[in-house]
């Protein structure tokens, strides 16, 4: 009985201290003020980098959403680096700038390197090496985004001068359950993106949508103490900015002309090695809070999933668990629908429920194996525990 006693104390701490995180996050969400284009001059020269690899399907999309910018094409580059593809993907950018020579893009290559852990970040080393930007302002090869998305990220740097501005990403809803899970879940995690930024102690960042400018990236010297880690060319450059320009250098732009579109998972094998390579990289994290916060969070999680399954042995540990994951759909709600309302998603919302279960059980499991399982990120094997 003390033994239970105990445990039941500790699950209640823990739970807690997640409720409190979450009340944290959406006070920063009702903090973050819209931002709006208005008649805007700009004089920022930017420059766009695009990583990519084998995205023969996707690039042409991303391509012709830049080419309708509606930003002056003389303070604009476009830096894309083919990174090793193995299918049409650098023919069909070559074709692309063939039919449109006056479009501002530069195409670089990078052969494939086996021995090299993170050619992401080569590729974003190297373009950045050849650009001319102030702003540096990365995407991935597979979004899609509106006329204004690159006036709308200027336009926040121009006004409030961040060294690091996080934007806002979505997925695309596609017509299974599988995609409308995913995009209720993804929704979760930029609300918390959002809300932590705001808060001045930026949880996580997308690098479907970040921007920086080159004197940031060039200060905290890139990624030059983390290129063992295969991914987190977003995650360490974010949390090496903040520590270097201090707690409003990171900011997150709530502009829905910012917001970048990328597609979800087709299939749940493709979804279990994404997350895997995500936390794959948590090990790594030098960030106190960012570590707390994730420790915390999987601590809830798993304690969760033990509830449910000590349930058949002493079934009020299932009264707690109930009444624990209660909680927690009860206290998200209005951070998920803060943000669902930004997206124009509310009717994903009915799916909350789902995805709170399985959330208990792919955090749990991922969240263990991430540390030391092997993932496969496009068409390559990465081993988390390799070394250089």
């Amino acid at each position: 009985m003390v033994a239970q006693s105990i445990l039941f104390v500790f699950f209640i701490t823990i739970a807690g201290a997640y409720y409190l995180l979450i009340i944290l996050v959406l006070v920063g969400l009702m903090r973050n003020q819209p931002f709006h284009l208005h008649d805007e001059i700009y004089r920022t020269r930017v420059t766009v980098i695009i990583a990519a690899r084998n995205e023969e399907t996707n690039i042409l999309n991303c391509l012709n959403d830049l080419l309708q910018q509606e930003f002056p094409k003389d303070l604009l580059e476009i830096i894309l680096v083919d990174d090793g593809s193995t299918d049409q993907t650098f023919i069909n950018v070559n074709n692309f700038a063939g039919k449109n020579p006056s479009f501002p893009l530069s195409i670089q290559r990078i052969e494939p390197q086996d021995h090299l852990f993170g050619s992401k970040k080569s590729a974003i080393k190297s373009a950045i090496s050849q650009s001319s930007g102030e702003l540096i302002l990365a995407t991935d090869a597979d979004t899609r985004f509106g006329k204004n998305w690159i006036a709308a990220m200027v336009a926040y740097y121009e006004k409030f001068r961040p060294e690091m501005i996080l934007g806002p990403v979505a997925y695309i809803d596609g017509p299974s359950l599988f995609s409308k899970i995913q995009s209720c879940e993804f929704m979760g995690l930029m609300a918390a993106t959002e809300g932590s930024c705001t808060m001045d102690r930026p949880l996580m960042c997308n690098g479907a949508n970040l921007a920086y400018s080159r004197k940031a990236f060039e200060l905290v010297e890139g990624f030059d103490d983390n290129w063992n880690i295969p991914s987190g060319d977003d995650m360490f450059l974010m949390m090496k900015i903040r520590k270097k320009f201090g707690r409003k250098s990171v900011q997150f732009n709530r502009s829905k002309e910012a917001i970048v579109f990328t597609g979800p998972n087709k299939t749940i094998r493709d979804f279990f090695h994404q997350r895997l390579r995500w936390v794959s990289k948590n090990k790594a994290y030098k960030d106190q809070f960012v570590l707390l916060v994730a420790g915390v969070s999987y601590l809830f999680n798993a304690l969760l999933l033990v509830g449910m399954i000590a349930g058949f042995f002493l079934p009020s540990c299932w009264i707690l668990t109930f009444f624990l994951l209660s909680g927690k759909i009860i206290i998200e709600f209005p951070v998920l629908w803060k943000y669902a309302v930004f997206l124009g998603k509310t009717k994903n919302l009915i799916l909350i429920p789902l995805v709170q279960v399985l959330n208990i059980f792919y955090v749990s499991v991922i969240g263990f194996l991430g540390n030391f399982l092997s993932y496969e990120w496009k068409g390559r094997t990465v081993n988390p525990i390799k070394k250089l």
